[in-house]
């Protein structure tokens, strides 16, 4: 029965380093030490429709970005930032008001 759990154990642990090794391969990809133009995808979120289209819209352009071995810089007014936490002193009025950055400035 113990070894259920040791089982249970181990491929928790695989499953941890995994994702480790999925954050740090994209954080080389999103935060690159050099910026190269033409490694660069550009995403505007001007005009662009509601929320969950707009996070539907970004995983597509960055999985495409991804396996193309490219960083996904995004940029714009999207409408969804217009608002009074985004806006206010130390808000951002990008998707940082939201999530954490999606790459390095450049």
């Amino acid at each position: 029965r113990s070894s259920g759990g040791a089982g249970r154990c181990r491929a928790s642990l695989r499953r941890e380093a995994l994702s480790q090794e999925m954050e740090a391969w994209l954080d080389e990809r999103q935060f690159p030490r050099e910026w190269h133009p033409d490694q660069v995808v550009h995403l505007s979120l001007n005009d662009t429709s509601g929320f969950g289209v707009t996070l539907h819209l970004i995983a597509q352009v960055l999985s495409t970005s991804l396996r193309r071995n490219k960083t996904m810089v995004m940029h714009g007014p999207f409408s969804y930032f217009r608002h009074r936490g985004c806006s206010a002193p130390g808000g951002a009025a990008d998707l940082t008001c939201y999530f954490a950055p999606s790459h390095a400035p450049c």
